[in-house]
């Protein structure tokens, strides 16, 4: 029977992304207009739709932008008229509870007088800083370009610039664009700078295998190996977790077998090494690394561990996570003096 690298398609990734088009002004046809593309102004506890406004003078980025077709804007439908004082341009970009893994922005802004700040603003968690860079005033700015992860994160970012007008006369645009990238949540980068060779394998009805090798880790007593289930939700747990173990082996290199992988599922698999050469000591001699990963019937993908523990368990702490593995190490079962 042939095998595959990649099931079939419940988790399809497709090459075509979102795209759309988030400059202010862009869907005006002249100056004087209320702005139609989901921009907002707040001044005070006032929110308002901003105006299109033309360039003033030979000072402003003459506009509509070529490409984007991007015109400034302004609180009211007169250029210098508008009281001195701070306004929040706004811009929401909504994101999908599924088929979305990433956001990409890549625009240009410009403003009068002063950018106070400038966020792309996360559904949860803190506002992420952006650094605009003008070299001609109220001309466009360098391209500003950032590629968030929206795994666990989904729903309405927005686009946040906080302009301060110092006089009667000021204004805000953005020329640029907003990718929503196409993929699911289950998917995750492969391993870097582990000591683990891991490759997963789909036959057509025979199920999903795995095999695990260790580089260079023979030199001590041997391996133990883990492997436990975990919820997926919408960010793939690329770390060890508590909870019952659902397969283990020792030895330099295992095969999980056909039937313990499921479609849909997560799992973390923990790869211990005794870097002792006389005996099996967990607390003293154990080092681990783990590799998450999904099964998404697709191209299968997996994840180191952030923070993998680089050094030997050398102090128990009760209700810890290194008291748990080192709960797992001690179960793996002991061969010919040593471990695998």
């Amino acid at each position: 029977m042939k095998r595959l690298l990649a099931a079939l398609s419940i988790c399809f990734i497709s090459l075509t992304n979102f795209a759309q088009n988030i400059s202010t002004g862009v869907n005006n046809s002249a100056a004087g207009q209320a702005e139609t593309n989901g921009w907002t102004v707040t001044n005070g506890s006032s929110t308002t739709t901003p105006f299109t406004v033309a360039s003033y003078g030979s000072y402003w980025q003459p506009t509509p932008i070529q490409g984007c077709k991007a015109r400034w804007i302004n609180p009211t439908v007169s250029v210098g008229a508008q009281t001195p004082g701070f306004y929040v341009y706004e811009r929401i970009i909504n994101v999908p509870a599924s088929g979305v893994k990433a956001l990409t922005l890549n625009f240009q802004v410009s403003y009068d007088d002063v950018l106070t700040s400038l966020e792309l603003v996360p559904p949860t968690g803190p506002a992420i800083p952006l650094t605009a860079v003008n070299p001609k005033p109220y001309y466009l700015s360098n391209q500003i370009t950032t590629t968030q992860d929206v795994c666990g994160r989904t729903g309405n970012w927005k686009i946040r610039a906080k302009v301060q007008y110092i006089d009667v006369l000021g204004g805000f645009i953005l020329c640029g664009n907003a990718d929503l990238i196409k993929g699911d949540c289950c998917d995750c980068k492969k391993p870097t700078n582990t000591n683990v060779n891991f490759s997963l394998t789909t036959t057509l009805g025979g199920g999903t295998t795995a095999t695990a090798s260790a580089m260079g880790a023979s030199t001590g007593l041997g391996n133990g190996w883990t492997l436990k289930e975990v919820s997926g939700g919408s960010s793939n747990p690329c770390k060890w977790v508590p909870g019952g173990i659902k397969w283990q082996s020792t030895g330099a290199s295992i095969i999980i077998p056909a039937g313990v992988l499921l479609p849909g599922k997560c799992y973390v698999l923990t790869h211990y090494v005794n870097v002792c050469s006389t005996k099996w000591d967990p607390k003293a001699c154990v080092v681990y690394k783990t590799i998450c990963f999904c099964i998404c019937d697709n191209t299968i993908s997996t994840s180191p561990d952030t923070k993998p523990n680089t050094q030997g368990l050398q102090k128990r702490m009760p209700n810890s996570e290194e008291d748990e593995i080192l709960k797992e190490a001690e179960q793996l079962s002991d061969a010919k003096g040593g471990r695998g």
